[in-house]
């Protein structure tokens, strides 16, 4: 397994790679030279490589590793809200430790490969009020892009996708597998949409319409529906 960052235009302030025992980071060559400058293994792709759905894909077909994890570059801790009162750290836990992170990982990635899916990741708001204690794991609820591990197969990302290109593939995962693994005890903290660069740089409302268009055309409305008054914004219906 490795870790796969993809990043664009932070070169100076990503730091996500310190919380991975193994990891890389995946940018343009036009700006490879400039990451080598602050990070130890950069791996760069071409630039005509646009959108999330095609660098995803790039990540998978470039890769040798059987399971990838991808990380956003805006990472900072991974969160643990299984504790107890009197537990160390508390209800919610926050986790820098490359080492523990890492165990973390194998043995979400692990389980998943056992069950049989091909799709593991963690709570998207790890938010100790909205934790269930009683219903700690899920096996359909989205998995989110900012913190996504594929256990290769034949299955790709939609090259159309500039954005919502998590979404697909998680929609495609439930359709061939018909399950996915998400450990809701642990959620990665990251600073979504307030960070310059990255996905931010060609991320913009006509493009995120645009693309749930396409998983409307894909999957129905009856799966894929809006926010009122918010055409930009993603509901998965229950599945």
């Amino acid at each position: 397994m490795i870790c796969v960052i993809p990043s664009s235009g932070r070169a100076s302030t990503m730091e996500t790679h310190k919380l991975f025992r193994k990891s890389c980071v995946c940018v343009p060559e036009s700006q490879a030279d400039e990451y080598r400058k602050y990070h130890p293994d950069v791996v760069a792709h071409p630039d005509t490589v646009y959108g999330m759905g095609q660098k995803r894909q790039w990540i998978l077909d470039n890769f040798d590793a059987d399971i990838i994890f991808m990380a956003d570059d805006d990472i900072d801790c991974l969160i643990y809200m299984g504790g107890e009162q009197g537990h160390e750290g508390g209800l919610r836990t926050k986790i820098k430790n490359p080492g523990h992170i890492w165990e973390v990982l194998l043995n979400t990635a692990n389980i998943a490969q056992d069950l049989g899916t091909n799709l593991f990741g963690f709570n998207e708001i790890p938010d100790i009020r909205k934790f269930d204690y009683i219903d700690p794991f899920s096996t359909r609820d989205r998995i989110n892009g900012f913190a996504m591990g594929i256990i290769k197969d034949s299955q790709r990302f939609d090259p159309r996708l500039v954005v919502k290109q998590d979404y697909d593939f998680f929609l495609m995962s439930l359709y061939w597998k018909r399950f996915i693994w998400r450990d809701d005890r642990y959620g990665f903290q990251a600073k979504h949409y307030t960070n310059k660069g990255g996905l931010c740089s060609h991320r913009s409302t006509n493009k995120e319409i645009e693309c749930i268009k396409i998983l409307q055309q894909k999957f129905g409305k009856q799966v894929v529906g809006t926010v009122k008054d918010k055409p930009w914004k993603v509901v998965i219906k229950k599945l």
